[in-house]
This record gives C-alpha cells, sequence and structure tokens, in this order.
C-alpha cells in the first residue's frame, strides 16, 4: 500500500514537472499553470514529512550538490550561446546571480533553496512548537501575504526586479512555502481516500474556476517565484483544489498502462526541472510551445539515462545513489 501510495505522488510529480516545462513554454495560458504547480511540490513534499527524522547535513548535500551542479552547466550553456558573451566578466555576473539567486535569475533555480528553508524551518517548528504548529502557519501565511501585498509591485511590474522585494534565496518566499508543506502535512489522512468521484467533482470545480475568472473578470494570478500572492482566501483554495485534483488523476493513472511512463518522468524531475531552459531556450531556441514541452521533457530524460550508468554521476546530478 505505500509503496502504491509512493507511486502515485511520483506520477503527480511527473505531471507537475511537465507543467512547468509547459509554463516555461509559449503556452498562452501559462497563468493557470501558475496558480497550482509550483505550490502543488510543497504540498507533496508536506504529504511525506515524517516526524523526527531530518538530517541536516545529508538533506543539504542532496539538495546543493546537484545545484550546484547545474549552476555550473547553465552558466557554461549561457556563456557558449551567447553572441555577445564577454568572456570572465559574464561568467563572473552570472555565477553571482545563480548563488543570489531567488528572483535575480531566470528559471527554476529558486525552488532548491526555498525547498530547503522550507523543509528545515517546518521541521524546526514543529520539534518545538508541536501543538501550536497552526498558530505559527497561519502567522507565516499572514507574513507572507503582507510581503506581497505592500512590496510587490502590481501585475505588470512584479517581475521587474528594479521595482520589486528581491532577497537573496528568495528567503521571504519560504513564508508562503511552509503553508503549503504545512497543508500537505494536514492532509496527509486524506490523499489515501482519493476516488474517482473525488477526482470528478475537483476536475468540474477546476473547469469551473477557470470559467469564472475569464467570465467575471476575477484577473486571480499566483506567482510564487516572485512573491506575487495578493488573495488571501484564493491562494489556499485554488492551490490545493487544483492540487487534489492532481492527485486524483494520479490515482486513476497509476491503474493505467500509463503508470510506468508517468511515475518515471516525476522520478527523473530534478533532470527535466533544470535542464529544460538551457536545451530548449539556449541551445535549440524552440518557439513552439508542443515541441518545447516533448523535448523538454524527453532530452532530459535521456541524459539521466546516461548519467545514471554510474553510481558517481548520479550522485552529483540527483544527490542520491542509484538504485542497485
Amino acid at each position: 500500500m505505500i509503496n502504491k501510495r509512493l507511486e502515485s505522488l511520483d506520477i503527480a510529480k511527473g505531471l507537475l514537472i511537465i507543467l512547468v516545462v509547459l509554463g516555461h513554454s509559449t503556452f498562452e495560458f501559462t497563468d493557470i499553470i501558475y496558480w497550482f504547480h509550483m505550490p502543488a511540490f510543497f504540498i507533496i513534499s508536506g504529504l511525506l514529512y515524517k516526524e523526527k527524522t531530518l538530517k541536516l547535513i545529508k538533506l543539504f548535500t542532496s539538495l546543493f550538490i546537484p545545484f550546484l551542479v547545474y549552476i555550473i552547466l547553465n552558466v557554461f550553456i549561457r556563456c557558449i550561446t551567447n553572441p555577445n558573451f564577454e568572456g570572465i566578466n559574464d561568467v563572473t555576473m552570472l555565477l553571482e546571480r545563480h548563488l543570489y539567486n531567488g528572483k535575480v535569475i531566470g528559471g527554476v533555480f529558486w525552488y532548491i533553496p526555498v525547498f530547503f528553508m522550507t523543509k528545515v524551518m517546518f521541521d524546526s517548528l514543529y520539534k518545538v512548537f508541536e501543538k501550536q504548529i497552526w498558530v505559527i502557519m497561519f502567522i507565516c501565511y499572514g507574513a507572507a501575504h503582507l510581503i506581497s501585498i505592500y512590496l510587490i509591485p502590481d501585475l505588470n511590474n512584479y517581475f521587474n526586479t528594479s521595482k520589486t522585494l528581491v532577497l537573496p534565496w528568495d528567503l521571504d518566499v519560504v513564508l508562503m512555502a511552509v503553508w503549503y508543506y504545512y497543508i500537505g502535512f494536514l492532509i496527509k489522512n486524506f490523499v489515501s481516500k482519493i476516488d474517482y468521484k473525488i477526482a470528478m467533482f475537483t476536475f468540474i470545480l477546476c473547469i469551473g474556476f477557470i470559467l469564472a475568472n475569464g467570465i467575471f473578470d476575477i484577473n486571480y494570478h499566483l506567482d510564487m517565484k516572485y512573491s506575487y500572492y495578493k488573495a488571501l482566501i484564493l491562494d489556499t483554495f485554488i492551490p490545493l483544489l487544483f492540487t487534489i485534483f492532481t492527485l486524483a488523476l494520479s490515482s486513476l493513472i497509476l491503474k493505467s498502462k500509463l503508470n510506468n511512463l508517468f511515475s518515471y518522468i516525476g522520478k527523473k524531475s530534478m533532470y527535466i526541472m533544470f535542464l529544460h531552459i538551457p536545451i530548449c531556450a539556449s541551445i535549440l531556441e524552440i518557439n513552439n510551445y508542443i515541441i518545447f514541452t516533448i523535448v523538454g521533457v524527453v532530452i532530459p530524460l535521456g541524459i539521466a539515462f546516461v548519467i545514471e550508468q554510474n553510481r558517481y554521476t548520479t550522485y552529483i546530478f540527483t544527490g542520491k545513489q542509484p538504485s542497485m
């Protein structure tokens, strides 16, 4: 039962990482993807939280060794594909931006530092304030919204780093990420009860909100990387709704012939997360969103297969030892 549950979560991560790639393409409706795809990763991580099992050094090395490898790889690719490359100055500038991280560098490099700090923060707080953890999480959620409402510009300017709050490692985003992580922790027992009826119900609600958002000009928007979350109620309801639908869909895929494919994609999500932009945007310069998404998933999977022929390369690219 536990193995089935983990495989279902791998399938969910597979679906989400495909959406991450699609969200970086020219797809017209990327706003909808941003409503939930990154919050869902934190919710799923919260589902897997186990009390008093976090090993700080192991967590740090498993995340930041591949993180540094992908930074070096990304800097190298950006330099060799830049026709205006100016030598060591460009290399230094790119390395500085990657290490400062957060909003100053494109792509998903913000995720690893925020994910690390979220796990450490929640685990530390839960150990000390187990019975009061809900109060602390509400405070974090409120603080995240106050920062977004008062320090993050409007929809036309929130991604402009000269006008918005730019903290190293996207520190302010941790306040929001830990809330989603906590939601995952809260619903871990509910996930096993997700069935076809819940899949249909959440699907109808998701479609209903998408239509309502356009018809009634709600103009809902959420972007974790850029700290844009200004709707106190919707910023919990919408990501949770779409995440539950994703989990329900994953449980259905688990029973189909596609389970191995999506589970495999989910297990290799780190490769896809960090390689799809260098490959599709920097090297191949793909504009078509369908081709961008297919290539952004398939080529990293091929690279993963080659890398995982050796346990040492597997470790530096994933932080994990390959299965024997």
